[in-house]
């Protein structure tokens, strides 16, 4: 049973004012219940514009630099699959590997080999490591005669870096008399040099410098 309370206002009872208080302070809370659900709409309506214009001036921004990095991309793929150097065939059993610039790692050199009756010679190592690998895999493809001779012109690094990948084929080093001790020494002060600032003497293939010296040492 519920407990009705009554007030007399000038002579007479008023049976409602506890409740129309209550009432007016529901309605107060409610209403201010609800400004405050619309203020948090709406700054929520600002934070997800502004987080969309940051998201489209963020794709702006990244889009060409995400079309850069594939285009940059294409064309390393490009480049790792061209090969260092180019064979041609310059006349009976005459072959020249000219070099290609194209390549991401080139030979850095042009180099020749020539197929004799019982053997080859080679005339020039490049100055990639691995570009005279590729040499001597492309002689086997054309001859099976055994690779004799290495020939270095001169003692630069991108004539001398692959010397003993033919030296360990069996090849027998020959150039000048001073060939051997420049290799040792010329080369090695150029290196030197660059590793100082200072200016190299003469080209020579990155690669080469890095470790075609010391490769070749004692090689020729």
């Amino acid at each position: 049973m519920t407990r009705r309370r009554d007030s007399q206002v000038g002579g007479r009872f008023q049976s409602n004012a506890i409740p129309s208080a209550w009432s007016c302070a529901t309605t107060r809370f409610v209403a201010a219940g609800e400004g405050m659900l619309r203020r948090e709409q709406k700054r929520r309506r600002i934070i997800s514009g502004a987080m969309n214009h940051s998201q489209r001036a963020m794709r702006i921004f990244l889009l060409p630099h995400i079309l850069l990095l594939c285009v940059s991309s294409a064309n390393c793929a490009q480049r790792s699959a061209e090969p260092p150097f180019t064979l041609k065939h310059l006349g009976p059993s005459v072959w020249v590997a000219i070099n290609n610039p194209k390549a991401l790692a080139s030979s850095g050199a042009n180099a020749v080999f020539v197929i004799g009756e019982d053997g080859v010679a080679v005339i020039d190592t490049f100055a990639s490591i691995e570009a005279a690998k590729q040499l001597l895999a492309e002689i086997r493809k054309v001859t099976k005669a055994p690779v004799k001779f290495v020939i270095n012109t001169h003692h630069h690094l991108d004539h001398v870096s692959g010397n003993g990948i033919f030296v360990d084929a069996g090849a027998v080093g020959l150039a000048q008399r001073n060939v051997r001790e420049w290799i040792h020494t010329e080369n090695l002060r150029d290196d030197d040099d660059r590793r100082g600032g200072r200016p190299r003497r003469h080209h020579a293939g990155a690669e080469g410098r890095r470790r075609g010296t010391r490769a070749t040492l004692g090689r020729l």
